[in-house]
């Protein structure tokens, strides 16, 4: 079976990190606040309804101009847009 992956995201008004966790590896990757250009949920496919709402995959993205980072894949649609309400709302205190 494939390896389980694990994120831990980290906001506050001054950076954004996210830390990953596999089986044998952790990686981290930061982006401070103000150089934040973009904070989309992804991969779903758009204007989807019921089920396809509800049920679809996608991930987080961050991105700045020096670097994209995607994190929680696998959430469910409602769950990406909550976590992404929090970090804007994290960012913007």
């Amino acid at each position: 079976s494939a390896a389980r992956r694990t994120f831990d995201l980290e906001i506050s008004p001054m950076r954004c990190i996210v830390k990953t966790n596999g089986l044998l590896t952790t990686s981290q990757q930061e982006i401070p606040v103000n150089e934040l250009e973009e904070l989309e949920v992804v991969g779903r496919a758009p204007g989807g309804v019921g089920f396809q709402t509800i049920f679809a995959k996608g991930s987080l993205m961050l991105r700045s101009d020096k670097v994209t980072i995607s994190c929680a894949s696998g959430m469910a649609a409602h769950e990406l847009e909550w976590l992404k309400q929090v970090v804007e709302h994290a960012v913007c205190s």
